[in-house]
C-alpha cells in the first residue's frame, strides 16, 4: 500500500498462521487449510490430495520424534568413562569408599572385565590380598583368552567400539598380569607370581613382534630368560619369585637382564641377589593415565597424564635413619605411551568425516521447498548424526592404576619403629607404613603399599600410634576393652579372645562367645568367614560400613582404619543401641 507501512514477510507469515488456527469449545487447536488446501512452512508443508502416505505425512509433520532422536544421539556422544566417579576417592586414598562404590554399581554391558579389574586392584592396594583373589582370577581368565573380540571387529568398525568386551590396552594387560602375580605372592603362592610375570613378558614380546620392534639383547647366562622385553618390574618380581622357589639360576638371569637394560637399578638388583630381606614392598604412587576424548566428534583417544613423570628414587627410613634408596621400576605414563594399540582410529576418523558431510548435505535438503528432498534430507541428517555419534573413541580405562611403582626389599628384623617411604616433600610423595610384620620360618612377605596423592608422612596421624584395636594390631589402645559397636575402640572378631579381653576389664560378664557373635548378627555386621574366600569386603564398620574384615598390616587400609580417628558407631538394632547407652552410663561412673 502506498503511504502505509510495508508489511514484512515475517509479519505476513504470522498473520497466515494466526488466520489458519483457532480453538474449538474444548480449547483444542483447529488447523484450517488455505484456499489451495495447503499449509506452508518448512517440514509442515502438506498438500491436500497429493497422495502422500501416512509415514510421509508423519515425517513431514513430526518434529518431536526428530528432536528426540537428536537429543538421544547427543547423550550418546557425551558418555563418560566408566568408574570416573571414584577418581576423587582414589586420589585421597579412600579405597574402601571406592571399592564399595564399585561393588554397588552393576557392570554395564561388555564392561565386566573392567569392573573386575577395578575391584581387584582396589582390594589388593587397600590391603586385602586374600579377598582380592576371585576378581583377580576372573581378570586372569580374560587376559588368557585369545580372540576375545574376534566376532565383534566388524561391528566395532561399523557401529561403535563399545560393542567389544573390555580387555584393556597392552600396557594395562601387562600390568594386570603383575597384579595377579602380586596378589598370589601376597598370600604365599610364589609359583603363580613367577608364572604371571612371565605371562606379562610374553605378552609384550608378542606385541613388539606384531609391530616390528626388535631388541638385540644378549642371551641370558643360564638360558632361562628368553624374553626381550625391558619391563623391569616383571623381571624383578620374577627374580624374587624364583628365589623363593629355589630357582636361583633363573632368578640370576632375570636380574642380569635388568642390569643390562636398566643400569640405574643395579643397586636394587644387588640387594635382591643378596637375599638379605624378609619383606618386599611394592610401593604405588600417583595416578596413572586414562583415555580422554579429543579431535572431531571425540574420535581420537589421547592419554590424560594425571601425575607427572620423573626419575626420583624412593628413600626408605626407620626410626634410626636411612635404610636405602631405590630407583623407580615402572613409569606407567611412559609405559602407556610405548604400549598402546588403536587399530580402529582410521575407522573413527572416516565415520566422523562422512557423518559431517551427510549431516551438512541433509541440512541443506531439509531447508528446500521440495517435499521429496526434505524427506531425503531428514534421512541424511539423521544418518550423519548417527555416524558422528558412533565415531566416538572408546574411553574405557583402568583408572585406578598408580603412575609409578617401586620395589623395596627390607629386613624387618634389622629395622626399628615405623617405616617411612619418600620421593620428596610434596603431597603424595611420602607416607608411613605402619604395623609391618615379617613371616616366620624365613619366608618372604610381599606387601602392596599405596601412597594417596594427598598424603605426606609428616602430616600423618600414624606417628601417634593406633586409635583402635583389631585382630592384627599389637599395641595397647585405651578404650579397647569394649567393642566399637558398644562405644569402645575394639574391632576384633567376636570370639573367645576378644570376650576374655572385655571380661578382664569387667565388662560383659556372664556372656559367651556365641552371645557376642549374635550381637553382631543383629546389627547385620559381616564377620570374617561369613562370605566365601576371595570375595572383596564391603566398607568397614569404622568407616560407616557393615564389614569387620580387617586389612593386612603395613597397607593403606590398615593405616587408614586403625591409625585415624573415626566417628562413633551408629546402631541399627534397638538392643545394641540400648546396651551401648547402658555401658556408657556405667563407664561414666567408673573413677
Amino acid at each position: 500500500m502506498r503511504g502505509g507501512r510495508r508489511t514484512s514477510r515475517k509479519e505476513s507469515a504470522r498473520t497466515i498462521a494466526a488466520d489458519s488456527m483457532s480453538r474449538d469449545r474444548k480449547g483444542a487447536v483447529v488447523v484450517h487449510r488455505n484456499a489451495k488446501g495447503s499449509l506452508r512452512g518448512g517440514l509442515g508443508r502438506w498438500r491436500q490430495g497429493s497422495g502422500e502416505t501416512g509415514w510421509k505425512r508423519a515425517l513431514l509433520t513430526g518434529w518431536k520424534p526428530v528432536l528426540l532422536v537428536m537429543v538421544v544421539l547427543a547423550l550418546v556422544g557425551c558418555a563418560s568413562r566408566p568408574y570416573a566417579q571414584i577418581d576423587r576417592t582414589v586420589w585421597v586414598g579412600q579405597l574402601g569408599q571406592a571399592r564399595a562404590a564399585v561393588l554397588e554399581e552393576p557392570a554395564k554391558k561388555n564392561d565386566d572385565a573392567l569392573r573386575e579389574a577395578t575391584l581387584a586392584v582396589l582390594t589388593l592396594s587397600d590391603g586385602y590380598p586374600a579377598q582380592a583373589e576371585v576378581p583377580m582370577q576372573r581378570v586372569y581368565e580374560v587376559l588368557r583368552t585369545r580372540g576375545l573380540n574376534a566376532n565383534k571387529e566388524a561391528a566395532a568398525k561399523v557401529l561403535n567400539e563399545s560393542v567389544k568386551l573390555w580387555k584393556g590396552e597392552p600396557y594395562e594387560q601387562a600390568i594386570l598380569y603383575l597384579y595377579v602375580g602380586m596378589q598370589q605372592a601376597a598370600v604365599g603362592a610364589w609359583d603363580n607370581m613367577r608364572a604371571s610375570a612371565n605371562s606379562a613378558l610374553e605378552l609384550l614380546d608378542e606385541f613388539d613382534k606384531a609391530r616390528g620392534v626388535v631388541r638385540e639383547n644378549e642371551p641370558s647366562e643360564h638360558g632361562y630368560v628368553v624374553s626381550q622385553s625391558d619391563l623391569a618390574a616383571a623381571h624383578l618380581l620374577a627374580a624374587i619369585a624364583n628365589q623363593q622357589l629355589g630357582r636361583d639360576d633363573e632368578a640370576s638371569d632375570h636380574l642380569s637382564r635388568v642390569r643390562e637394560q636398566r643400569p640405574g637399578l643395579a643397586e636394587l638388583c644387588d640387594r635382591i641377589a643378596g637375599k638379605d630381606f624378609d619383606t618386599v614392598l611394592v610401593v604405588e604412587m600417583g595416578l596413572g593415565p586414562v583415555r580422554e576424548p579429543s579431535g572431531s566428534d571425540a574420535s581420537e583417544a589421547t592419554l590424560d597424564y594425571r601425575w607427572p613423570s620423573d626419575e626420583r628414587e624412593i628413600v626408605v627410613r626407620d626410626a634410626r635413619g636411612e635404610l636405602g634408596r631405590f630407583g623407580r621400576v615402572l613409569d606407567v605414563n611412559n609405559f602407556a605411551d610405548a604400549y598402546r594399540w588403536d587399530v580402529l582410529a582410521q575407522w573413527r576418523r572416516f565415520k566422523s568425516g562422512a557423518g559431517s558431510v551427510m549431516a551438512g548435505a541433509g541440512a541443506v535438503l531439509v531447508l528446500s521447498d521440495d517435499d521429496e528432498a526434505q524427506i531425503a534430507g531428514v534421512g541424511l541428517l539423521l544418518a550423519g548424526l548417527l555416524s558422528k555419534a558412533n565415531a566416538r573413541a572408546d574411553m574405557r580405562s583402568l583408572g585406578v592404576l598408580p603412575q609409578r611403582y617401586y620395589i623395596v626389599p627390607l629386613k624387618l628384623s634389622k629395622t626399628t619403629g615405623t617405616i617411612a617411604v619418600s620421593i620428596g616433600g610434596g603431597m603424595g610423595e611420602s607416607a608411613l607404613v605402619p604395623g609391618l610384620r615379617r613371616l616366620e620360618g624365613g619366608k618372604v612377605r610381599l606387601v602392596v603399599v599405596r601412597v594417596p596423592c594427598e598424603a605426606r608422612a609428616g602430616d600423618s596421624d600414624t606417628w601417634a600410634g593406633p586409635r583402635y584395636a583389631g585382630d592384627k594390631t599389637d599395641e595397647d589402645v585405651p578404650g579397647a576393652d569394649l567393642p566399637y559397636i558398644l562405644g569402645g575402640r575394639c574391632v576384633m572378631t567376636p570370639g573367645p579372645e576378644a570376650l576374655s579381653k572385655y571380661q578382664a576389664a569387667g565388662w560383659l560378664e556372664g556372656w559367651t562367645s556365641n552371645d557376642l557373635r549374635e550381637l553382631y548378627r543383629e546389627e547385620g555386621i559381616v564377620l570374617p568367614g561369613d562370605v566365601g574366600p576371595g570375595i572383596p569386603p564391603g566398607l568397614h564398620v569404622l568407616e560407616g560400613g557393615r564389614s569387620l574384615i580387617s586389612p593386612e598390616p603395613g597397607t593403606l587400609g590398615f593405616g587408614r582404619l586403625f591409625f585415624k580417628e573415626h566417628g562413633a558407631f551408629r546402631p541399627r538394632s534397638e538392643r545394641v543401641a540400648r546396651l551401648a547407652e547402658e555401658l556408657k552410663a556405667k563407664r561414666e561412673t567408673v573413677p
